[in-house]
């Protein structure tokens, strides 16, 4: 085949699939939460009305909910793991993604960042790039909750004392330990086969992400974040606002 007829028959059976998925043909895969050439490369979620507070979910480590809650609807511990927590992903609800969607794992090049580019779906290979999961229990979160997390952390060391002296703060130990106050923050991270995928990312008090779980300090922050989130994570099903067109659509 003619390599310029290459691009013109893959739009074309890209084309075909929507088609057929938006006329009732029944895909294995959620073909609209595909990223689109008109949507933004990222949500500014400074956009979104705080009275909207959207629900974020993210799929629990256990297979069933009596292993992921307890009677009393609370999170139940290793239902989310410390090493989950730095890069978090989630899944923006209110949009175009679904509840049921979490059935569906991005993997391989259809979990690689979205760059903006037209995504032919027929690229994508079932089990190589995405799966489709037996069971998979949401675990809810209000966005305006998570964001506004702010956990505390001990450091100590030549840099922690030079760092904690510009901020006029004591140790709070003999030994030169000094405690600090790290935030949490959602990031908008679109996927080549999930435009809703969001990460929860960890700053410490320097703006710096915490990311290294073998450090001391950086591990029993992670550990702080982790019993916050865990305490306002819920499992009964919201009510789910709409996010407006224009705050992830072009035209």
């Amino acid at each position: 085949m003619p390599l310029n007829l290459k691009p013109l028959l893959k739009d074309l059976t890209n084309t075909l699939i929507l088609s057929l998925y938006w006329l009732g043909w029944q895909y294995k895969y959620p073909l609209e939460i595909i990223p689109k050439k008109n949507f933004f490369k990222s949500i500014d979620f400074n956009s979104i009305k705080e009275s909207l507070n959207p629900v974020l979910v993210r799929r629990s480590n256990y297979p069933s909910e009596l292993e992921t809650f307890t009677k009393l609807g609370t999170l139940k511990e290793q239902a989310i793991l410390k090493q989950d927590i730095p890069g978090m992903s989630l899944f923006l609800l209110g949009g175009l993604f679904k509840i049921e969607d979490i059935y569906y794992r991005q993997k391989g090049k259809g979990d690689s960042d979205w760059s903006g580019e037209k995504i032919f779906f027929c690229d994508y290979k079932k089990n190589d790039d995405y799966e489709e999961l037996e069971s998979a229990i949401p675990i809810y979160f209000n966005f305006n909750d998570l964001n506004a997390i702010s956990f505390p952390y001990e450091k100590s060391g030549n840099e922690a004392k030079k760092f904690a002296n510009s901020l006029g703060l004591k140790p709070t130990s003999i030994d030169g330990t000094y405690l600090f106050t790290g935030n949490c923050n959602i990031k908008h991270v679109p996927v080549n086969l999930n435009y809703w995928h969001v990460e929860l990312v960890l700053f410490d008090i320097e703006k710096k992400p915490i990311e290294d779980t073998k450090k001391k300090w950086s591990a029993s922050a992670i550990s702080q974040a982790l019993g916050q989130i865990t305490s306002i994570a819920f499992q009964i099903t919201p009510s789910i606002g709409t996010i407006p067109d224009n705050c992830f659509r072009a035209n």
